[in-house]
This record gives C-alpha cells, structure tokens and sequence, in this order.
C-alpha cells in the first residue's frame, strides 16, 4: 500500500527547491485501504514503521530515498526528531490500490501534487531488467554475500528457457568458485 506514496514522495522531493521541512500538511487520495492499512502517525520502531505514510513521506522528503535504512529505528528516531507531516486521507474506491494523488502544502501556500497511476514494481509499472539487476546486487552486497553474483544473474535470466530450477543453484555454485 506505500509503494505509490512513496514513488510520489520521491517525485516530490526531487523538485527543485523542494525543503522538506516547509511541509504544512499533505494530502492522499486513494483506496480506502490505503488510509486503513498505513494511517499510522506515532510508530516508534523500523518495523512498525514499514505500515507507516506518515514515516514513508518524512523519510522519503528527508532523505530522498526509500530503501530498506529508511525503515530502521534510526530513520525513526530521524523522522520522529524532525517531524513527520499531518496527513490528510481522502477516501476513493475507485483508486487502485497501486495508484496515489499527493498534494503536499508548503508553508508559504505552494502546492506540489503528484499523481502515481501505479507504482514501480506493480504489475502494471514492473521493474526493469536493470531495476531488478540492481535490487539483487544492493540486498547481495548487503547480506555480505562475498562473490560475483554475475552468473547467479545469468541463471536468473534463463529461468523461463531452463530445462528445470536447478540451473539457479548450479549458477550460484559457480559464483564460489
């Protein structure tokens, strides 16, 4: 439910002159689950704040990013420091649950709003090839993984045309050697 929040965060944020802490209010209007599943202003850990649009939006203005660092204790104790914006949920079945309208108000009147038709990643905005190479290669590195993961990638990529699953595990094998 906070993919298309944060895809607007990020759009939002990387508007030239855009200072997050001259954030007023924001408003969302989407799926009715989306208010039900992440109005969650007071979250105190990483892990609650994963369900958290007002944590995404603070963290993702603040740091312009959303990667996994953005959903620690630290990034909480960030947003929970600088301020996490009041949001507004406008309720609309007809929004996928993909899809987002964000109107971010700043203290001086502009408005900044963002429409997500569907967020990366979604069915129908998928990752890219590269998206996808590069995912592997951040959570790899993150896990410490200490070999080439090239032809892990390379079995990946020839899934769909192996004779069977196994060539997955027979590429990894080769990445210890």
């Amino acid at each position: 439910m906070l993919n298309p929040v944060i895809d607007a965060s990020l759009e939002i944020a990387s508007r030239p002159g855009f200072n997050p802490s001259a954030v007023a209010a924001v408003t969302l209007t989407g799926h009715p689950l989306l208010r039900q599943r992440t109005d969650r202003a007071n979250v105190a850990t990483g892990r609650e704040s994963q369900v958290s649009a007002q944590h995404a939006i603070a963290i993702a203005f603040l740091r312009s990013q959303a990667s996994l660092d953005e959903f620690n204790d630290a990034a909480v104790a960030e947003t929970m420091r600088n301020g996490r914006p009041d949001i507004v949920f406008i309720d609309d079945a007809s929004f996928d649950i993909a899809a987002v309208r964000m109107s971010v108000r700043m203290n001086d009147g502009a408005i900044h709003d963002t429409d997500i038709a569907a967020a990366r990643g979604s069915p129908s905005n998928p990752l890219t090839d590269a998206d996808l190479e590069q995912k592997l290669a951040m959570l790899s590195e993150r896990v410490d993984f200490p070999h080439d993961i090239g032809p892990l990638v390379e079995g990946l990529w020839m899934l769909d045309t192996a004779p069977d699953a196994g060539v997955i595990s027979r590429r990894a094998s080769l990445t210890a050697a």
